[in-house]
């Protein structure tokens, strides 16, 4: 293996570690934005989140239109 080889496996080596660590990154990203979305829209009359009770909200919606 010449000098070559080894600097050319060391760039691909580097290459793969910033993309693991993006991938972590946008994981850590994606789960904190998951985890304030269920805090932001919390309902205390049912002890549930938006996510869990958007179909009950858009029924309760429609429902008191109606009335």
């Amino acid at each position: 293996m010449g000098p070559h080889t080894k600097r050319y496996l060391l760039s691909w080596l580097f290459v793969a570690y910033i993309i693991q660590v993006s991938s972590l990154h946008f994981a850590q990203a994606t789960y904190l934005y998951t985890a304030y979305l269920n805090v932001s829209f919390f309902d205390s009359e049912n002890n549930e989140t938006l996510l869990a009770t958007r179909g009950k909200w858009t029924l309760r919606a429609r429902l008191s239109e109606r009335a």
